[in-house]
């Protein structure tokens, strides 16, 4: 499948989820306004837990199988959004938030870059603050990493735990 096919794909999803994420928030307000009143609650409650799931799953379903797919996912996926991602400056920023899950992946690339004597993606000379990011994208940065590192990539974005649970990124967080 082509890169932009894939993207337009996790955009899809990402709708998908963005409707879930609203379908919860409204079944927990019900839950409070339930528990206030002191009604009966196992049925919004199971609803609730049905929501919990499905954003779970689709969430460790949306995967990016190389970094240029998940750069491009999230200057496109927020684009619109209250803080979109579309500077280094954004990305940067979006990306330095401790334990967080695209924090791995930033380091991960970084530490390739580094490897291959490239500029880091934190060398605001290289990539000015300003810098939009799909002139990144479209300058190269991502065309030099080779098939060691993309399988290396992928062995974090599809990792399982010992129970097969998804955990994508667990052993870098």
């Amino acid at each position: 499948m082509s890169r932009v096919l894939t993207v337009d794909d996790l955009l899809a999803m990402y709708g998908q989820y963005e409707q879930l994420l609203e379908s919860q928030r409204a079944v927990e307000k019900q839950l409070a306004r339930a528990q206030l009143r002191g009604e009966e609650t196992s049925g919004v409650r199971m609803s609730l837990d049905t929501l919990t799931r499905g954003l779970q799953e689709l969430s460790d379903s949306m995967t990016f199988d190389t970094p240029r797919i998940w750069v491009e996912y999230k200057y496109r996926a927020y684009a619109d959004s209250s803080q979109p991602i579309a500077t280094m400056h954004d990305f940067r920023l979006h990306c330095g938030k401790p334990g967080y899950i695209c924090t791995a992946r930033y380091a991960f690339l970084e530490a390739e870059l580094e490897r291959l004597g490239e500029p880091s993606l934190s060398d605001k000379a290289a990539y000015p603050d300003e810098r939009d990011l799909m002139h990144v994208l479209d300058g190269g940065v991502f065309d030099i990493l080779d098939d060691a590192f993309l399988r290396a990539w992928r062995q974090h974005e599809y990792f399982r735990d010992d129970t097969g649970a998804v955990a994508k990124w667990a052993q870098l967080l």
